[in-house]
């Protein structure tokens, strides 16, 4: 992604984004609730239209080539959001119509996956947040992408779940070898899930992707390093 930038009616949004998430990566989006991380990501997945910059997925010009770019993409922007009157089957089961070589073996092992299988018949709307979460993250892994985009993905949850959902995610880094694109506001998440992170306050980088290895060498913590880069730039 290079140069992104999307500016609101009310003078705020993202200006001039720039950053690679390579294959493999759990990249982490971190910033303050406000700073731009969903316009970021509405923009990456087509959702909002990009004022200037260029945004290029598995070499592909999300500009000219979007239902190429976009082919291999996953993603769960904002809320995660599930037809609650549908069991979990049949959740998996009506969205897989939108997708080629989707069986029902696919749907059961997604279920799996996710730990939902003995919740197979009930209806999503009896689910916790955290279940929701699991079945929309299910969702997303139809096509089965090479990159998934996830907005806040443990945003609510209790400790199970979160710590549910942030295993899962790197278990399928590890064995599926999933890129994982992640937005989150909490720091310590970050730190716990990625192997990488860039900083955005404001609607402007602060940095542009640097790995948590890095990070620890030089500061305790990534909420240190955090709050040095932020003071560093002058928003504190």
């Amino acid at each position: 992604m290079a140069g992104l930038t999307k500016i609101y009616k009310n003078g705020r949004g993202v200006k001039d984004i720039t950053f690679d998430v390579y294959t493999g990566d759990i990249f982490g989006f971190l910033g303050p609730n406000g700073a731009g991380k969903t316009t970021v990501m509405k923009g990456i997945t087509g959702l909002n239209t990009i004022q200037k910059g260029n945004v290029r997925i598995l070499g592909y010009d999300l500009n000219f080539q979007f239902e190429s770019a976009m082919r291999n993409v996953g993603s769960i922007i904002e809320t995660a959001d599930v037809y609650e009157y549908m069991s979990a089957y049949e959740n998996l089961k009506f969205v897989s119509r939108f997708y080629k070589n989707v069986n029902e073996e696919d749907i059961d092992n997604l279920l799996e996956l996710v730990n939902l299988t003995k919740y197979k018949q009930e209806k999503a709307g009896k689910f916790s947040l955290g279940m929701k979460q699991r079945l929309a993250l299910a969702r997303a892994l139809l096509p089965n992408p090479k990159l998934i985009i996830l907005d806040e993905p443990t945003n609510g949850l209790d400790i199970e779940g979160t710590v549910q959902m942030r295993n899962l995610i790197k278990e399928l880094a590890e064995k599926r070898k999933m890129t994982f694109f992640i937005s989150s506001h909490l720091v310590h998440e970050v730190e716990l899930m990625c192997n990488k992170v860039a900083i955005i306050h404001e609607g402007r980088l602060v940095n542009s992707g640097i790995s948590i290895e890095s990070i620890k060498k030089d500061f305790n913590s990534l909420e240190d390093f955090y709050l040095d880069q932020v003071k560093e730039g002058g928003k504190v």
